[in-house]
């Protein structure tokens, strides 16, 4: 990727700009014709892009830690998918009827 900062700030089908907090990109190598798509060597780039956000007055010792520290691996903290939000804590129809008032929210904007 030539300009990797098109990975973070994008613009919608409206033109609005827009930060991606989350995404994980990759780009591999085309796979020949003919041949198995894991039968022979092929090139693969691939990265994770995540974000934190930080109140303004702790940024700059953030930023000075952060830029310290060694990224292999998956130890900083990580989202969640919004089902996990509803493990054990709303069951059966409580948790339907909040889907739908979600449901009505997203439709009515």
């Amino acid at each position: 990727m030539d300009n990797p900062q098109g990975l973070i700030e994008v613009k919608d089908n409206n033109g609005a700009d827009w930060f991606v907090l989350e995404s994980y990109p990759s780009w591999k190598e085309p796979k020949e014709v003919g041949k198995e798509d894991w039968g022979y060597p092929r090139k693969e780039v691939w990265c994770h892009l995540r974000s934190y956000l930080v109140k303004s007055s702790e940024y700059e010792h953030f930023k000075n830690w952060a830029e310290s520290q060694h990224y292999m691996g998956r130890w900083m903290p990580e989202s969640t998918d919004r089902y996990q939000l509803f493990n054990r804590s709303i069951t059966g129809q409580r948790l339907l009827s909040f889907l739908n008032l979600i449901t009505i929210a997203a439709r009515t904007g």
